[in-house]
């Protein structure tokens, strides 16, 4: 099979359909991302705006994949003022998305976002209705579902077309569930250390709100349960993803390899851009893990 890769990121959804199918042309617009694409997926021509994307440029595809921008349905922007959804300017960009995969007419579409999507769900499924697609979705838990040692919740959109087999969601047995202490470094770069008065500074500014709520807290992920979720935000912010040292006052921040083992990417994963720009494309990536379930169930209809 031949795929599409749309909204790419760093190349979760390539990565995860690896054996299945082969990427014959990916869109993203970070420049960061692309070099973490094209680092991982050498060969794979890369357009950076999804307006300049022509689905019917590369031959025939079987699946085009989408990680649409999930910040129009993220929590953070109910909470705040201005449009929503396909209101915002960076949710109507679906319309393009749409274009993309009627030019590229695949037999299947495979989309992922935050769960704040969720309430948007029927309107897209008469979007795909009137294209002459089906649609299912699932909501999956990298942890509670598929075992990994980050609890992530995205929700899993798969779409077939009208004639085509209908698709449906494997069962995930994902066995004994992955710890924080399962994907540690044995050896981590000191350099992850905080120093003493980054530390110090931090606790100076700890506070709490009138409504009960921590505010400037640092979070010291428990060894024993999965990292919170980490998005693109935590890459900035050394404060929110910290692990304790065993014999160290202070504990040090999470490394670009146990946030990458927490999401199911491969050891080999190359990341040939700073630290904080590495972060920041993992917080917004697609985990490599369920695409593949997905795959293999689409190969195996």
């Amino acid at each position: 099979m031949k795929h599409l890769d749309l909204f790419a990121g760093i190349g979760g959804f390539s990565e995860g359909l690896a054996g299945i199918s082969q990427a014959v042309a990916a869109c993203e617009i970070q420049p960061t991302s692309r070099a973490i694409y094209r680092a991982n997926h050498p060969g794979v021509p890369i357009v950076d705006d999804i307006k300049a994307m022509k689905g019917d440029a590369f031959g025939p595809v079987d699946i085009v994949c989408a990680g649409f921008p999930c910040q129009p349905w993220s929590v953070g922007n109910r909470q705040r003022p201005g449009p929503k959804g396909l209101d915002d300017p960076r949710g109507a960009i679906i319309w393009e998305m749409l274009r993309v995969i009627r030019e590229a007419s695949p037999k299947h579409v495979i989309m992922e976002n935050v769960s704040g999507i969720k309430k948007f769900l029927p309107h897209l499924r008469t979007i795909f209705n009137r294209e002459g697609y089906r649609l299912k979705w699932k909501d999956w838990n990298l942890h509670h579902d598929l075992g990994l040692a980050q609890r992530r919740r995205r929700f899993y959109l798969v779409a077939w077309k009208d004639g085509t087999m209908p698709f449906e969601f494997p069962k995930p047995k994902p066995g004994r569930k992955q710890v924080l202490h399962d994907i540690l470094d044995l050896h981590p770069d000191p350099s992850y250390d905080v120093p003493a008065g980054t530390w110090d500074y931090w606790m100076s500014k700890f506070w709490l709100t009138g409504r009960g709520t921590v505010s400037f807290c640092p979070i010291v992920n428990e060894l024993h349960e999965p990292i919170f979720t980490f998005t693109k935000t935590a890459g900035s912010d050394a404060r929110r993803f910290l692990v304790s040292t065993p014999g160290k006052e202070r504990p040090r921040r999470l490394t670009i390899s146990e946030i990458k083992r927490s999401m199911g990417f491969p050891e080999d994963y190359a990341f040939p851009v700073s630290r904080t720009r590495a972060l920041q494309a993992l917080g917004n990536a697609v985990s490599p893990v369920p695409i593949r379930l997905i795959g293999q169930a689409i190969q195996a209809a």
